[in-house]
């Protein structure tokens, strides 16, 4: 109690309040967003916005008529372009608290997408239906496979700098951890 010059100690009789009883097991740090699952709705969304912006081709207006400059702003914007299509597909892979196999998964299904839409603009007619499709499946797998580990790499890192925390990336499906289906 403050007495005007110092803090000064008062006993009292009254006992001290008894301590809450401790919890039998600590509490875990599972987020009701960490037991979702796989979200599809987001890996075909990456994978629409994927298709659509790999369809685009801007340009940028520096040229000065040469055919050089011409094709050095075509190099340019095409690089500008890919690159900001990745970032927005990673963005879009990691959102949500997700583990690392379930963004994996994700970025390789939405790799198989990228690749089977690029493909599919090529019209190879000379080939049967068949082999078209054949064609469209091989260059999917192909892309899926080379790109899939770019875009988890990408969204891992997007996971990390948002929730800032290896927690997030703990691996969530039962297929891959057998402790994520006694948190269900």
């Amino acid at each position: 109690m403050w007495d005007g010059n110092f803090w000064v100690r008062i006993r009292s009789d009254r006992p001290l309040d008894p301590l809450p009883p401790s919890p039998l097991r600590p509490l875990a740090r599972v987020h009701a967003s960490d037991t979702r699952g796989f979200r599809p709705g987001g890996m075909v969304l990456a994978g629409v916005v994927a298709a659509v912006m790999s369809n685009i081709h801007p340009t940028l207006p520096f040229s000065d008529g040469s055919a050089a400059a011409t094709l050095t702003e075509m190099r340019l914007a095409g690089i500008l372009w890919t690159l900001f299509t990745y970032v927005a597909v990673a963005v879009i892979i990691s959102i949500g608290r997700q583990g690392i196999d379930a963004i994996l998964i994700r970025s390789f299904v939405v790799g198989f997408v990228m690749g089977a839409a690029l493909m599919a603009v090529v019209p190879i007619y000379v080939f049967s239906i068949f082999t078209w499709f054949l064609a469209i499946f091989v260059a999917a797998c192909i892309w899926a496979v080379t790109t899939g580990p770019l875009l988890a790499g990408m969204a891992i890192l997007a996971n990390l700098l948002w929730y800032r925390s290896f927690w997030s990336l703990r691996p969530q499906l039962g297929i891959f951890n057998r402790a994520a289906e006694e948190l269900r």
